[in-house]
Parts: C-alpha cells; structure tokens; sequence
C-alpha cells in the first residue's frame, strides 16, 4: 500500500483584521470608508468638469457615515431598508433626486415608515452589500422589507498581499466587457477591462449567493424586492429563471422613450434630468427605478 502523502498547511495562519475586509470577514458594519460628519458639500474636484459649482449638492451623513437616519433598534412603524452602491446612496445629487428616498417618501403616503434607512456605499458590489445588510439585521432588528439595487457584476474583492500589518484586499472595480468605452477612475486612470470569461465565473458565485440570500430572507419573514440597474446582467440573470424577487428594469432608451406617455411635465422640468453632475444616472432613471420596485409600472409596460 502507498504511503500517504503529508498534508500541506494550506491554511491563511493568524489573519489581521484589514480595514479592507471588516464587512465581509469580521460581521461588521463597513464604516471605514467615511468619517463622522454632520454636513459634507460636493468636492471642487468632483465638480472641476461641470460648469455649475453652486454648491447646491449637499450630503447628511448619520454617526455611522451613511446618508440615513440614524440606525436603530426601535421602530415605530414598519421598517423598511434600501441598499446597494452610490446609485441608492444618491451620489452626484440631493435626496430628492435618488430613487430610494423617492420610494421612501411614496411609501410615506399610504403607511407609517419609521425611518429612511439607507444601507448604501459608492463603490460596493454585492458581495458587501449582502454582508453588510446581515449585520445590519444582526444589530438593528429585521425590515419588514429590503428594496436593494445592484450594481453590474464586474466589482470583486481581490487580495493585494500583506505586510507586516495586515491583509490588504481591495474592492476592486473593472470597466464591464460589454461597455464599448473604457472608464475611468477618479484620477483619471483607465480601470482594468473585464474579460467575458470572468464574468461568466462571478455569475456563478453571484448566483449561489444571490439564491442564499433569498432563502436566508424567506426563512426570517423578510420580503426581499431586487434589481440591478446594469440591463444586460439583468436579463442574463432573467434568463436563469431561479430567482424569486428579481425586478428587471429597462434600458436608457426604453426610459427616454416611454416616459413621455408615462410621466407628467413636472417629471421633465426636474434638474439633471438624464445624468447628474458628476456623471451619476439622473432624476428620470431613479424615478424610473422607484416606480418599478413599487410596481406603479408593471412587467408589462417595459
């Protein structure tokens, strides 16, 4: 009989608590990424390629960095979270213009809301969206309903190395293959364009995730409503036919096309009505956005 080979360690030892990985490895709350603060206005920098500098954006943050009331565990009404990157967080524009507060204040009109409670972070993928909603749950209590809009599948973590610290990981974001453009990070260097191949390897780990994440809601009496904002991730995932709550929202030409026959004027004299000041979809998506999570407009209209 063979002898047996000896097993190689494989383990990653004493891992260092990263600031990079808090939310996904620690069950924490991600709030390193901003700092306390009561009011913040819009950077010159942000605003250096747009020629209205007014000063007119300005964020609120609660003690935890996010634009939110301050979190809680006593609700007097039902609890209702949003969730996902910069898009929900409302970047580039005020409140007003950002499709979660938009269902916020609509939700407000039928029922008693005890709060807005925005779990959302420029930057984020799902794969610190969905940890960070846990340990929300884990500290504030349960929402009665989560409304979390995804951004598209080409942020991942990737490990950087380590130094005599900690780990280092960083939330990395690449230009999706589909794009026919390249983007661009803010000092102005080309992000790294992803490969179809590896899109096709995270939609697999999306996927499981994804499905956990609808179950772990069902199992707590949650109502999950979800989309992504990026159509052609939202049409792969339609065609898949395993997801439970997936709400699929059209694409630019669809919004610009149909929502004369949908939307009133008001709609249309709204500022940043296609693209916000510093590039962000503007005020006719997010509201684009909130009708179809709060199904005003149904499956049938796009």
């Amino acid at each position: 009989m063979a002898k047996h080979q000896e097993l190689k360690d494989y383990t990653m030892g004493n891992v260092i608590k990263s600031t990079n990985t808090h939310a996904v490895f620690f069950n924490e709350i991600d709030t390193v990424t901003r700092q306390k603060e009561e009011e913040f206005l819009i950077s010159k920098e942000i605003l250096k390629k747009d020629n209205e500098q007014d000063d007119s954006v300005r964020y609120y943050f609660n003690s935890l960095g996010f634009r939110s009331d301050e979190f809680t565990d006593f609700h007097d009404g039902e609890h209702v979270l949003f969730a996902g990157c910069s898009e929900t967080e409302g970047m580039g524009g005020n409140l007003d213009s950002c499709w979660s507060y938009m269902t916020y204040k609509k939700l407000c009109e039928t029922k008693k809301i005890s709060g807005f409670f925005n779990l959302s972070r420029a930057g984020w993928g799902h794969d610190i969206i969905i940890p960070n909603i846990i340990q929300y749950i884990n500290t504030y209590g349960k929402p009665s309903k989560i409304y979390m809009l995804l951004p598209n599948l080409s942020r991942d973590f990737k490990w950087m190395g380590m130094d005599e610290k900690e780990e280092h990981y960083v939330h990395e974001q690449k230009t999706p293959y589909f794009f026919l453009t390249d983007t661009y990070l803010a000092g102005g260097k080309k992000r790294e364009r992803q490969g179809l191949e590896e899109q096709r390897n995270l939609i697999v780990k999306f996927v499981n995730l994804l499905r956990l994440f609808e179950e772990y809601c069902i199992s707590n009496g949650i109502e999950l409503v979800w989309s992504t904002f990026c159509v052609p991730d939202g049409i792969n995932y339609k065609s898949l036919n395993v997801f439970k709550n997936l709400i699929i929202m059209p694409d630019a030409g669809d919004i610009i096309l149909r929502s004369k026959y949908l939307f009133d004027d008001e709609v249309y004299s709204k500022k940043n009505l296609l693209s916000k000041r510093d590039g962000h979809l503007g005020y006719l998506f997010h509201y684009w956005w909130s009708h179809r999570f709060l199904g005003i407009i149904d499956t049938n209209d796009v």
